[in-house]
């Protein structure tokens, strides 16, 4: 009688393990970055975890060659836009802020973000401009995800 017990709570365990993995497994997004534009140098980007997933934290591992050192001058923007490319939310802060400054040219940054709700058809894109005030129009490196 003991043993039928026990294998009905480690039954019932398992099951309510499964019954809250689900929802998570619905929700996720495989991505993988790619180049933006051919004109603009590229951005090695990694995730943890490789799939997003909406309302938790995205830790992101960066990575790129200049050929000159990153200034304060210097910003990092992460973006998630509609495929139409409207602004949806992002962060955009000082390189600086994230690593010691001037930083090599060919450098590493870890930092997170929280993910808000991905909209269908999402753009996640990760942008570095070493000279924000100067040319604040188009990156000097970018990788971007689109929604599989």
């Amino acid at each position: 009688m003991i043993k039928i017990k026990i294998l009905f709570v480690f039954t019932l365990l398992i099951m309510i393990s499964l019954i809250e993995a689900v929802p998570n497994q619905l929700v996720k997004r495989t991505t993988e970055f790619g180049q933006c534009d051919g004109r603009i140098k590229p951005l090695d980007v990694t995730t943890y975890p490789s799939d997003f997933v909406p309302n938790n934290e995205l830790a992101l591992n960066i990575k790129g060659d200049f050929g000159t050192e990153l200034t304060e001058k210097a910003k990092l923007f992460i973006t998630v836009s509609y495929s139409d490319w409207t602004y949806d939310y992002g962060f955009n802060g000082n390189i600086c802020s994230i690593i010691k400054c001037p930083a090599p040219a060919n450098f590493e940054i870890q930092t997170a973000v929280l993910l808000k709700d991905l909209p269908s058809g999402y753009l996640f894109s990760v942008a570095i401009f070493t000279d924000y005030d100067k040319s604040h129009n188009r990156p000097q490196a970018c990788a971007v995800a689109r929604e599989k």
